[in-house]
């Protein structure tokens, strides 16, 4: 990928997860197995609602990617789950 591209990646990654995220009325979080193209399509395989949490998993090294330390990505969580529980 080049440099340049990057942003557009981005926003086109972001773009897709958060229209599915509303399609498929996710209301708690969830992990997106994706694969780009050199086109910059976004192409989503799979959409996990249910993902291990692990520290040494997929979502979260992605969190940590994006800036998310595995402490605050499972405040966040348990936070949004008390949320949830309190909106019923």
């Amino acid at each position: 990928v080049q440099t340049c591209a990057l942003p557009i990646f981005i926003k086109k990654i972001e773009d897709a997860a958060k229209k599915a995220y509303r399609v498929l009325e996710i209301d708690s979080y969830i992990r997106f197995d994706m694969r780009l193209t050199v086109s910059h399509d976004v192409y989503i395989l799979e959409a996990n609602a249910n993902p291990c949490i692990a520290k040494d998993e997929d979502f979260s090294e992605s969190a940590e990617k994006g800036k998310i330390s595995y402490n605050k990505l499972i405040e966040r969580i348990i936070l949004l789950g008390l949320t949830r529980k309190n909106s019923l």
